[in-house]
This record gives structure tokens, C-alpha cells and sequence, in this order.
């Protein structure tokens, strides 16, 4: 039931059933997936008889994704074929030696590829091609599908620097396809997702617009906004804490690229932070953050 497929007279009868119920307005517009202003409006549209009209201008995004897992794995910040491969392979590592087989959940939160062909940017060297991106994203997803039972992908901002590029022709589908053809790996064109772990408050996986030089800073206002726990990516941060009121837990989840590999990092001093590598094993609503040593011992966990 949406708001926008329910006709006037009877979203007034399902009204009525709620107030009998001893339901409020609020609860009816949150089960139609609306605002109580936006309720409101169509009852009193039907109450005076005007004649229902189309949208004039609606678009249809999809559905973010929303899981329930056991467990999970997460990164994102990849930017083929900028990746530190032999960091790559802890997530792997660690996938096997700590979550059930049968139900390994990979979470790719953007930034997969690094779209150099599509930067706005001028260059200031020789980038990648974009087959070379392809070649190096392929050989990453060929050992994930080995290891991972379901893999889900998110889009980031360089991702989407090839939709923006061709005009919203290319969409996250098209970025999977062509690596694997497998039904194993989904696609969702949103940058975030909602995993629901455990017994606590629900986990946002996201890859957001916004960046901060200070680690957990933009975290801690998206815990704040969704009321969740977050794990954040694009900032290149890595960084574990509560949120300013002690409710939720901030995430900055690292990435697994290669600063080395990355021209504006090395021809030229600047401000910005360290990009620093990292990514998260959440398993029933707790989260293990992983990093270079000392950041994480590694001799204890593998």
C-alpha cells in the first residue's frame, strides 16, 4: 500500500480503520510511506470531490536495498585498478576464517571502480584505461565469488562519473555486468543500504557526498539524521567510535586503493589526511574494524 496507488475515498475508509484501532494520523503516513502533511492533503482532496489527477512529474529510483544478515563484510574505496592488491586479499582471509560458510555476505559501498576516463578532472599524467579498470576489477571479483556466498554493490561518486559522463545511460547493472554475469552479485543503484544485524539499532552502509579532514565527523551527523549505526565511506578515513550522544556506533571504513598509485597523493604537497586502508566485519549487530598493524594484530585474527 503506497500513497500514491491508493485512491482518495478509500485511503478516508483506511483512516477510519486506523482511528478504530486507536491508531494516529503518524502511523497511518508511515505505513503508506508519506508524510502526515501529504495524508492530510489527499483526504481533504477526496472530502471536497476534486478529481484525482496523474503526477505531473514523478521518477522512479527503485528501492534501496534493506537486508537482514547474520553477517557481512564490508568495504568499499576500491578504485580499481589503484588497489592495493595484497591488502585485498585480508577481507578474503578473514571471510573465511570467521564467517559461516553458506553465509558470507560481501557489501562493496562504492567506489569500485575509479572511472578515470570519466573524470572531470584534468589529467595530470597518463590515467588508466577504462579496460584496464574492467581487467582489474574482473580478476577482484573472480576470487570474492569464490569466497562469498551473495555479493551486494553500491554505487560511489566515482562510479557514477561514467552515468554522469554518458547522461544516465549507465547504470550500476551495467558497472556488475561487465565483470560477471553471476546471479549471486547485486546491484543497487542507491550509494547506501540498511542492514539489520543482531538485536540493536540497524546498520547504514553508505557512501556519501559529504567529506570531512576530521575523521567520524560526517558520520556522526548521518547517525544523528537516520537515528543509525553507520558505516561510512569516500573520506578514506579509518576511525571507530559512538556518536556526540552515545547512541550509535560511526564508522569510517578505509578502502582498499593504493595511495601510491595516485597521482594528485604523490607529485604534489598538500593538507589532505593520509588515505588509509581498512573495512569492517559486522557479525550480530557488532563490528570488528580492520587495519594495517598496529591499527589491527593480525597474528590473532589469522
Amino acid at each position: 500500500m503506497d500513497i500514491h496507488t491508493i485512491s482518495g475515498a478509500d485511503l478516508i475508509q483506511t483512516w477510519r480503520d486506523y482511528k478504530r484501532m486507536g491508531l494516529s494520523q503518524r502511523d497511518l503516513a508511515r505505513d503508506l510511506h508519506t508524510t502526515t502533511g501529504a495524508l492530510r492533503g489527499k483526504m481533504y482532496r477526496s472530502q471536497l470531490k476534486i478529481q484525482e489527477q496523474p503526477d505531473l512529474y514523478r521518477v522512479d529510483f527503485g528501492q534501496p536495498l534493506e537486508l537482514e544478515l547474520e553477517q557481512a563484510l564490508i568495504f568499499g574505496d576500491v578504485h580499481v585498478p589503484a588497489t592495493d592488491y595484497d591488502f585485498a586479499m585480508l577481507p578474503v582471509a578473514i571471510a573465511r576464517k570467521h564467517m559461516k560458510k553458506g553465509k558470507r555476505v560481501l557489501i562493496i559501498s562504492g567506489d569500485l571502480y575509479n572511472m578515470d576516463v570519466a573524470s572531470a578532472y584534468s589529467k595530470i599524467c597518463q590515467n588508466p584505461s577504462l579496460d584496464a579498470e574492467i581487467v582489474a576489477a574482473e580478476h577482484l571479483m573472480e576470487i570474492w565469488l569464490k569466497v562469498f556466498d551473495n555479493i551486494i554493490f553500491l554505487m560511489g561518486n566515482h562510479d557514477r562519473r561514467i552515468s554522469k559522463k554518458l547522461e544516465g545511460e549507465v547504470h550500476a547493472k551495467h558497472l556488475i555486468h561487465w565483470l560477471t554475469k553471476s546471479p549471486r552479485v547485486t546491484a543497487s543503484n542507491f550509494g547506501w543500504c540498511v542492514v539489520h544485524s543482531g538485536d540493536g539499532a540497524p546498520w547504514r552502509i553508505t557512501h556519501s557526498c559529504n567529506y570531512s579532514i576530521n575523521q567520524l565527523t560526517v558520520a556522526n551527523v548521518l547517525a544523528q539524521k537516520y537515528q543509525m549505526n553507520i558505516i561510512s565511506h569516500h573520506e578514506h578515513h579509518l576511525a571507530k567510535g559512538w556518536d556526540r550522544y552515545g547512541r550509535y556506533v560511526i564508522i569510517n571504513n578505509g578502502g582498499l586503493f593504493d595511495e601510491q598509485k595516485f597521482a594528485y597523493v604523490q607529485l604534489d604537497d598538500s593538507k589532505h589526511n593520509k588515505m588509509v586502508k581498512g573495512f569492517t566485519l559486522l557479525r550480530n549487530g557488532h563490528a570488528d574494524v580492520f587495519g594495517e598493524s598496529p591499527f589491527t594484530d593480525w597474528e590473532h585474527w589469522l
